[in-house]
């Protein structure tokens, strides 16, 4: 029988309609053997019981250790079909031995296909949307040994094939107005009788297979085992006279021999596929227990920039975020959340308008062992900052030993920029000391002036392409994104000491406004906190800007103070509450979302139960599996 590995509501047994069964061929004859399915194994793609005129093949071996051979078998492939209970002979039939010490080994198959032998293919049948096509498809074998006089022999079938259910009730269909196709990239499968198995056979070519309607919105179809894969398009739907609409897999689904799974059909604003749970991570609650986001109203804080990956886990395909901390405005502490399924909820998350189970690790309880982070320090190094130089290093050596010492996975970098308008100095990832030693090269402003470590020259020469003529964070922060050798799957985390404006020149490549759009700054590029230790300006957009707008647009934090530097720790700014705050967000059931080279629609949505902290920020994500999922 069908071993269910996936049930989302009760089976249907409703059979495919189609033509009546004729007459038995043939009748009982005196002196053969007859069979008789055992009441556990009865059952077949019909879903009930064999069906009068249901044909079987027989095989039979009287040699001690039952073999079958090409030719000279006791007997071979004989046609026996059921009826009242049994399977009766077709024709000439398998004569009850003569010895009544022997013993026969028993090999049958269903359904019946003339000129079998003990190792022979099996096609599925394309149309599948018929009775006959439907149950033909379903290969079902048996072995036994009996005692050489027996007449009447127990046969105990079992399913080798593998059965989809769809249930499309949740599509919006209207029924009897569409049908459905799965494309059978394997749909040949090699039999061995003796020992009671099956092989796919690679084919050239899907088979397109019309489903059976198995009652209202629901269809069934038998295919050979193989992996359903979200690369490939796994069905189609016929709505009317309308094109065919591709459809594809929440993740990929092992069909191996005997199993029966059920898929549900599914629709959001990019058309129509199949869902299906995998058997991945069970802790992360399933899309069924997800509420939708609720409406907020007016923020009153922000919600950073995420990074995320996607891993595969088992079957099921897995989104990891990434997220630095998110801030009660009043109380300014850093809030914890809580997601699907926990009865202080605070955070919701919904793909193309569909809510998603998640889980939420908040790293402040150490629950995932550190996130992956890499500290970017971006420093004016132009005269105006001599005041603050020394403090500003020695407080990153100290802040960079904190982090580490947090039990953060971390690395930092370093970019210096001028009052010229370049980039003059910066060293690529290294650990806290690499950090101290290059930045106890000299003192005042020359700290980040220079390059340094392994890939120094190539930083320099990267430089020379980045100019503007006054000092320009943003410049710096676009350099570093460029030429630094972030990790995998890091959160990037920026922080820019400055005391002037953002000045592009006019150059709007350089501009903060350019931060604003995802499709320049994806939400994978990194968060950019901002030290301020300058005078009151006016902006003046595209010459002198608020170098703290790119925090606001990546979701960063901000902190003014005066030239003097005095009494500043970094261990007491923002940006450390916010690391050692972060979280890590995990749902499944994107796999037919993943490599498809489209933008989907992330959206993250916070409200705290006495509404104090109201945020929703909607991200422009493309889903990848090479490790990363930047733009």
């Amino acid at each position: 029988m069908y071993q269910v590995l996936a049930v989302f509501g009760l089976m249907l047994t409703v059979s495919c309609t189609g033509e009546d069964v004729s007459e038995l061929a043939g009748s009982a004859q005196d002196g053969t053997v007859q069979f008789q399915p055992e009441s556990a194994g009865t059952t077949r793609a019909s879903d009930t019981s064999f069906d009068t005129g249901d044909a079987i093949g027989v095989f039979a071996s009287t040699k001690a250790d039952g073999s079958l051979s090409a030719t000279g078998n006791y007997a071979s492939n004989s046609k026996y079909l059921y009826s009242s209970g049994r399977f009766i002979n077709a024709g000439v039939g398998i004569e009850v031995p003569k010895t009544k010490a022997s013993e026969v080994h028993y090999y049958a198959a269903y359904p019946y296909q003339e000129n079998a032998s003990a190792k022979y293919n099996f096609t599925i049948r394309e149309d599948q949307s018929t009775f006959d096509g439907y149950t033909k498809s379903d290969l079902c074998l048996a072995d036994t040994i009996a005692g050489g006089n027996e007449a009447l022999v127990p046969l105990k079938f079992d399913h080798v094939m593998s059965r989809v259910l769809i249930d499309a009730s949740g599509a919006g269909l209207y029924p009897g107005t569409y049908r459905m196709e799965l494309l059978a990239y394997k749909h040949t499968v090699s039999v061995d009788l003796e020992r009671q198995t099956v092989e796919s056979l690679p084919s050239s070519q899907a088979l397109p297979v019309k489903m059976c309607e198995d009652g209202s919105n629901h269809f069934k179809a038998i295919l050979p085992p193989q992996t359903l894969s979200t690369v490939d398009v796994v069905g189609r739907l016929y709505i009317g006279n309308e094109p065919s609409k591709s459809i594809q897999i929440s993740n990929n689904i092992e069909l191996p021999s005997g199993t029966s799974i059920e898929l549900k059909l599914l629709k959001n604003s990019y058309g129509y596929y199949f869902d299906y749970g995998g058997t991945g991570d069970s802790s992360i609650p399933g899309d069924d227990d997800a509420n939708p986001n609720p409406n907020i109203g007016d923020p009153t804080t922000t919600i950073p920039n995420i990074q995320y990956v996607c891993e595969v886990v088992g079957s099921d395909i897995i989104v990891r975020l990434d997220m630095t901390g998110i801030q009660d405005p009043t109380t300014l502490d850093w809030i914890r959340l809580y997601g699907t399924n926990n009865p202080d909820q605070n955070i919701w998350i919904s793909v193309d308008d569909r809510p998603k189970g998640f889980t939420v690790y908040n790293n402040v309880d150490e629950a995932d062992g550190g996130i992956k982070t890499d500290v970017i320090f971006i420093v004016d190094n132009s005269g105006s900052m001599s005041e603050e130089a020394n403090a500003v290093a020695r407080d990153i050596i100290s802040w960079s030993q904190t982090l580490v010492n947090s039990g953060l996975d971390v690395r930092f970098a370093c970019v210096g920029y001028s009052v010229s308008g370049t980039i003059n100095g910066g060293i690529d990832f290294t650990n806290g000391t690499g950090l101290a030693t290059f930045l106890n090269r000299s003192s005042g402003t020359g700290r980040t002036m220079g390059f340094s470590g392994s890939n120094a020259s190539a930083l320099q020469t990267a430089a020379s392409a980045y100019r503007v003529g006054d000092e320009c964070g943003a410049m710096a922060i676009r350099y570093a994104n460029a030429n630094l050798s972030f990790r995998s799957g890091a959160n990037r985390i920026y922080v820019n000491f400055t005391d002037e404006p953002n000045q592009p020149s006019g150059k709007q490549d350089y501009s903060v406004e350019f931060f604003a759009s995802q499709q320049n700054w994806g939400t994978s590029l990194g968060t950019v906190h901002t030290v301020y230790s300058g005078y009151s300006f006016t902006e003046r957009l595209y010459y002198q800007e608020f170098p703290w707008k790119i925090s606001e647009y990546t979701g960063g934090t901000v902190f003014k103070t005066d030239s003097s530097f005095s009494g500043v720790d970094l261990n007491s700014l923002p940006i450390t509450g916010a690391l050692q705050n972060s979280y890590v967000i995990r749902f499944h059931n994107i796999g037919y979302m993943v490599g498809d080279g489209r933008s989907h629609l992330l959206k993250i949505t916070v409200l705290s139960r006495d509404r104090r902290v109201r945020a929703e920020r909607v991200y422009n994500v493309t889903f990848v599996l090479d490790g990363s999922s930047t733009r």
